[in-house]
């Protein structure tokens, strides 16, 4: 991360705004229905609350001679006082083309901007994921026909629970040259799992 001389003013700004502003429900259904939220959903949600208190969000494009056949995107938070700071997140390019590079650059933006504003997703019931995590306990045990088995916290809310940064999800995600925590195999979901457990941030 990169960052003005001072950030005072824009901390103060971003502080306001976080006490403010609301996570963002999942309105969005997808592959095994499974549900999410889209840019477009988060923005609808973040913009006007960080316009009142004088905060811009500019994302662009860019890339890395370090992540080759990646789609990089840089997020620059900026206050009035002329105090900024700026990001950059780079993900796998699922496909070939301009629609593979539009979809990259779309999934890139929505992680990196909430990342950056400190929004979390929740459920459209109002629960939010973190919640989720907790009543979970980490582990369920259930019981059935005498036997117990164990059904585990999914990737997205291990990496919440622990509060991953963005940069080592993208480095994971680099290596297992794959585009989402979704397209990980079994056995690399547990090396993953273990990295968590082992204290990786």
């Amino acid at each position: 991360m990169e960052k003005s001389e001072t950030i005072g003013k824009l901390s103060e700004a971003l502080s306001k705004f976080q006490g403010e502003v609301e996570d963002v429900c999942k309105d969005k259904e997808g592959y095994n229905n499974i549900k999410y939220g889209n840019l477009a959903s988060l923005l609808k949600v973040v913009r006007p609350i960080y316009s009142k208190y004088h905060i811009s969000v500019t994302q662009w494009a860019c890339n890395s001679l370090d992540y080759p056949n990646h789609t990089g995107i840089e997020t620059f938070v900026s206050h009035l006082s002329g105090e900024w700071m700026s990001s950059k997140l780079f993900v796998p390019n699922e496909k070939k083309g301009g629609q593979g590079s539009g979809t990259s650059i779309s999934y890139a933006r929505k992680y990196a901007l909430a990342a950056a504003l400190n929004v979390a997703w929740k459920d459209d019931d109002g629960s939010a994921e973190e919640e989720h995590i907790q009543n979970r306990n980490n582990y369920s045990n259930k019981v059935t026909n005498n036997k117990t088995t164990y059904t585990p916290p999914t990737l997205p809310e291990l990496i919440i629970k622990h509060r991953v940064r963005s940069e080592t999800i993208n480095s994971w995600l680099h290596g297992a040259n794959v585009s989402t925590l979704d397209d990980l195999s079994k056995e690399q979901v547990t090396w993953v799992i273990g990295q968590i457990n082992g204290g990786a941030r």
